[in-house]
């Protein structure tokens, strides 16, 4: 998996083109995640929000970075008419909102879909 650069977006597509993989800043505050209870009672917020927008099989849980957390989502939705599975990490950087999400289609046996979560949930900044 690549390292994504700290620019406000820079993206990655699999050779397969079957993973896309976005890293994005935000001018939204979020401040930097220091317990694991933090980081816990955000997931919960997330998750919930998630949800209500309609998105299917979520999941939200608080992962390790460096000295703080992050918060790392799972969830499908239809993009017209095709499900999409979306991984998508948030962090905070310097009280500023980072995302970096991965996507693919749920179920196609690639190995760029195992290698994004591990870059996800282990590696990316």
């Amino acid at each position: 998996m690549p390292v994504l650069a700290t620019s406000p977006v820079q993206g990655w597509v699999s050779g397969s083109q079957r993973c896309i993989l976005e890293a994005q800043g935000h001018g939204q505050a979020f401040p930097r995640l220091q317990t694991y209870a933090e980081a816990g009672v955000l997931a919960g917020r997330l998750r919930d929000a998630l949800v209500s927008q309609g998105m299917t099989d979520v999941s939200a849980q608080a992962v390790p970075r460096g000295g703080d957390w992050a918060i790392l989502t799972a969830y499908r939705y239809a993009a017209g008419g095709e499900a999409v599975q979306v991984r998508q990490l948030y962090l905070s950087r310097s009280g500023l909102l980072r995302t970096v999400t991965g996507s693919h289609a749920p179920g196609e046996p690639d190995a760029c879909a195992g290698e994004m979560l591990t870059y996800l949930r282990e590696l990316a900044e």
